[in-house]
């Protein structure tokens, strides 16, 4: 059975933090096979996700993690008013990756389901991403509500990495209940450990 669980200030060890780059890169280059990004493209977006990058993520970002027993097979991460979101109240959402041999069973579905929720309890209403251009990622976020900006360039270094930029509001309602059903997250985080989100409070 597929859990959930928060990635909070403090709760990420190196092992962790290993793991997490593990899944993001195995993702990542299982959706390469057509080559829609070069090989330096690749490298350089990898690069942001090594495991010491992690660790600073951790001091200012909420995460989700998604695991089989005692395996990682899915992470996402959502941060308050980064320079990508100019906008009051705003989020950048990041990270969202699942492991190549665990996708399509709704567990990409229920992290977004909590890093909104987890955003939402940080005062964030407004959301921003940056999706990669493999096909299917944008209609994963359209049919979850998102719609598509421009496409955005990325510099990492001297590469140049391109991605549809897409944008998410939360309701009213939705923010209202997802404040109300986050409230023990809230009071987890100041204690700096991770929690476990309990079952069937997301989508499979």
């Amino acid at each position: 059975m597929v859990k959930y669980q928060l990635a909070l200030p403090g709760s990420l060890d190196e092992k962790l933090a290993e793991e997490i780059s593990g899944v993001v890169r195995e993702s990542f280059l299982a959706a390469n096979l057509s080559r829609i990004y070069t090989q330096l493209q690749s490298e350089a977006f990898l690069s942001l996700y090594r495991p010491e990058m992690i660790h600073q993520w951790i001091t200012q970002t909420g995460g989700v993690l998604a695991f089989d027993g005692k395996k990682l097979i899915g992470t996402g991460f959502v941060m308050a008013r980064q320079e990508h979101h100019e906008q009051e109240e705003g989020g950048f959402l990041y990270g969202l990756y699942v492991s190549p041999d665990s996708q399509r069973g709704g567990i990409g579905s229920s992290l977004l389901v909590y890093l909104l929720r987890v955003g939402n309890t940080m005062g964030l209403r407004n959301f921003i991403g940056k999706a990669t251009m493999f096909p299917g990622v944008l209609d994963f976020y359209k049919k979850r509500g998102f719609s598509k900006g421009e496409v955005v360039y990325s510099k990492v270094g001297d590469v140049t990495i391109p991605f549809f930029e897409i944008h998410y509001k939360s309701s009213p309602w939705q923010y209202a209940l997802n404040r109300i059903l986050s409230s023990t997250i809230t009071l987890c985080r100041s204690k700096k450990s991770s929690l476990s989100l309990p079952e069937g409070s997301a989508p499979e």
